[in-house]
Formats: structure tokens, sequence, C-alpha cells
């Protein structure tokens, strides 16, 4: 079925938001929809967004200011709930009828079956899909809370990821360029905006033991070494994760700043604890080339909200073998910048100072923001402070 949801969601408007029993109306401007207040002029800003947390799917996301927040009345099944308009109601999902049209957003998960990847199952409920996709559309790396995932560049804009043994999706139903888009960047850009405010629940048997868990991580003298044979770094980790190491030398241009990258050294708590994760790695830079600018461009490649790094950022100093280097903190993730060559001998500030023929960045990162939960900016504080660049194990 190709019909445009949105038909359907500006006729549910005049039915409380129930879409039960609905019929579109062949135009939406036709529609007399009570008419929710036009965005403000940072809707773009999901600082200023409104929180929401899903108990059915396991979630928290914030969505734009203007917009109608409707709980899912009922767990989505697939491929049942691929049906319009019933569907939409199955996930939690956000209205807004504006000035320049109607468009909505929902956000759901779904256990996957043993042995089934989320690559798998989105396929599959790509083919039946409101607006039916063939697997080739564009897909660009995204990371929701920590966990690596797609952001699929189809009509209707849209991301999944795989955490633990479920998928979570987060649609936008309307074309990107939509009018009603614009003040967000376009629906792809919505899409990434939404994701970058979800996190994931922890389990309620996770819960209760999450404090006490933490606790123990953020005790730095039970921390154990690992030592980077293809980076040339000594790094700490608490004694329980495991070290996912790299398979292969980190590069720029077609690796990600996720878990399941390949190219970082990983490490991650036990799988019945909490969803985080702390990863190290090291990349060359070109010679002339500073900090402040190789830093902006890594801020605009893989941060949604990236500005201006040297605000977004602030001194950080290991202490295992002193380098300087800066903390670049933003809604989804906290990175350590380390450059190799930086020594101040010439008085420049750390931001200024050319990269050598052979300069290097040492890079830290957390897969949690610094405001979120379970001690993130504790964790890479103490982190970074354990790296030590060329040190002996």
């Amino acid at each position: 079925m190709t019909q445009n949801p949105l038909l359907v969601l500006v006729a549910a408007a005049l039915a409380t938001l129930s879409l039960a029993g609905c019929q579109a109306s062949e135009d939406p401007a036709s529609a007399q929809a009570p008419t929710v207040s036009s965005p403000s002029p940072d809707v773009d800003d999901p600082s200023t967004w409104l929180p929401f947390e899903s108990t059915r799917y396991g979630f928290t996301i914030a969505y734009p200011p203007g917009w109608e927040a409707t709980p899912a009345n009922g767990t989505w099944t697939f491929p049942q709930d691929t049906a319009w308009p019933e569907g939409v109601e199955r996930g939690d999902w956000f209205y807004l009828d504006g000035a320049d049209g109607a468009v909505a957003a929902s956000a759901w998960s779904v256990a996957l079956e043993t042995g089934v990847s989320a690559d798998e199952w989105f396929l599959a409920y790509c083919k039946v899909e409101v607006t039916p996709c063939d697997g080739t559309e564009p897909k660009v790396r995204a990371s929701l809370d920590g966990h690596a995932g797609w952001l699929v560049r189809s009509s209707d804009p849209q991301a999944y990821f795989e955490v633990g043994d479920r998928i979570y999706l987060v649609v936008v139903w309307q074309p990107p360029d939509h009018p009603a888009l614009e003040p967000y960047g376009g629906g792809h850009e919505l899409v990434e905006s939404l994701v970058s405010t979800m996190r994931v629940l922890p389990s309620e048997e996770s819960q209760s033991e999450t404090p006490d868990v933490v606790t123990r991580w953020l005790d730095s003298s039970t921390w154990v070494p690992f030592r980077s044979d293809r980076y040339g770094f000594m790094i700490g980790h608490p004694d329980s994760w495991t070290v996912v190491e790299a398979d292969h030398v980190w590069d720029q241009a077609t690796d990600s700043i996720n878990n399941d990258s390949g190219g970082m050294e990983v490490f991650v708590p036990p799988d019945d604890t909490v969803s985080i994760y702390l990863a190290a790695w090291a990349t060359e830079v070109s010679t002339g080339t500073t900090l402040g600018e190789w830093a902006q461009a890594f801020c605009e490649q893989y941060v949604a909200t990236c500005t201006d790094v040297q605000e977004m950022s602030e001194p950080a100093r290991t202490t295992a073998s002193g380098e300087d280097g800066v903390l670049l903190l933003w809604d989804d993730g906290i990175v350590a910048f380390h450059p190799s060559w930086y020594d101040g001998s010439d008085g420049r500030a750390i931001w200024e100072q050319p990269a050598p023929t052979d300069g290097r960045v040492y890079l830290v990162e957390s897969g949690r923001p610094a405001t979120g939960p379970y001690y993130a900016r504790e964790l890479i504080d103490l982190f970074t402070a354990s790296l030590c660049v060329g040190c002996e194990g």
C-alpha cells in the first residue's frame, strides 16, 4: 500500500487524534483540522524539545514544541501493523498540523527473533511498509544512545538500530523536502535530531543493580590496563569490562565513531548491566593542519548539532602521560582529542599549533552524553586520564 499516511493523520485530528476507523481526505488542506501552534524559531534545537517516555517500548525521546504526542495504544507487531491507518497507533507518534501542512513522526521497538539481524528485519519491513523501499536506498551510519544503526534516506526518512534483542525505529511520515519540515532542516535532519534525543531505558532487572555496579566501575583502583599495539598507547578500563580490539586502522572517510566501527579499541560492560561503551583509537593528521581545523571537520562530519567546536569543548589532560587535549561534548556523546604534537613551546594555544609530518590525534570516546545517566562524564574523565601514549605494557 502506498497511500501517504499524512492524509490519514490530518483526518485523525478531527477525531481527537484517534486514527481508528478514520478515512483520509483527498486534500489535507481541505480538512478543517485544529491547528497546533506554529513552530517557534528555535525548534531545530533539540535541547528545547519536550520530553516523552515510552514505557511500552523502553526508551525516552524528545519532540519539538507545538507537536502533539500520542502514546501507542497497543504493541506493534509485524507484519500486521505495517497497514495504515491502524498501524500508526501501535507506535508512539508525534503530530504537527501547521500552516505549511501536516507532518507526523513515529518511534517504536520490536523484538528480534533469534538469528535475525536488524538489517534483515528492516529489509523485510521495508518491502511492505506504507512507502515501500527495496533496500537500495542510501544509508548513513548513525548512533542511538551509543548503539550503532542506520539513517535511511528513503521517501519517508527513517532510522533503525539494533539494541540487544530488539530493533528500534524512528520514521518521519513525509518526503524530506516537505515545507512543514523546513524549520527542522528537512526530513532527514528531523529524524537525526529525534534520534539524538533518544535514550534506551534499562530493564527492571538491571535498574535495581545499576547504582552499585556503576559505583564499582568508578573505583579506578580496580581498573586493569590494556595496551593497543595497533595505535601505540595504553589505557585502563573496569576489570569486569570486555575489550573488543580493533581489526583495522580507523579511517575518517569510511569509519564511524560507533562501537561497531571495527577501527576502534572498544570497552563494554557485562551484558546484564547498562548500555554504555568506551572507545579509544588514533588517526594521522595532515602536515600543517591545526587541531582547531581538524576537530571542526570531525565535528561537522559526525555531530548533528555541531556549531563551533571550540565553544563546544573544554580542556582535558591525561594523568598517565601528561598529554594536553580537549573534550568535545554534544547531545549524543563525548570525545576527547589529544594531539601528539602539542607542547606549547611556541606560545600558541592547543587549537593553533600546526601538526608536523608525523602528527596524530589520539581519541577517547564515550557512548553516552555527558548529561546522560550512569555517570558517563565521570567514566570518560577517568578513561581519558588513564590514556598513556608510548607507554610500555
